[in-house]
């Protein structure tokens, strides 16, 4: 298992060990105590699709080589005279659709 897996647990319990007032309350209400902690660390970490720019490239690579591949098929099987699968031209036109909806700027920013 990779350390980021982790990352949450260890930044939760080195802020309450850090605070000795969070431990006080920690003895007094464990469960009210630790929802409330969980909810500010993992609220206060950067989301994987925010801090890794290597996973849009990924994304916008697999899209784009879809649609080259559906075009240059569509394209392939109208030279020759064949009959074009409709699926073919969905996974094409898919991709995109899922381009220009990651494109298109969010109404609501967090």
């Amino acid at each position: 298992m990779t350390d980021e897996k982790f990352r949450s647990a260890e930044v939760l319990r080195d802020k309450i060990l850090s605070d000795d007032v969070l431990i006080k309350q920690l003895q007094a209400d464990p469960s009210k105590v630790l929802k409330e902690q969980t909810r500010e660390v993992v609220n206060g970490l950067p989301a994987a699709m925010q801090s890794d720019p290597w996973i849009w490239r990924m994304v916008i690579l697999a899209l784009l080589l879809g649609i080259v591949i559906s075009a240059a098929s569509l394209a392939i099987l109208s030279l020759n005279d064949k009959t074009t699968p409709e699926g073919l031209l969905s996974i094409g036109t898919a991709c995109i659709a899922a381009i220009a909806g990651l494109l298109v700027p969010s109404p609501v920013k967090t």
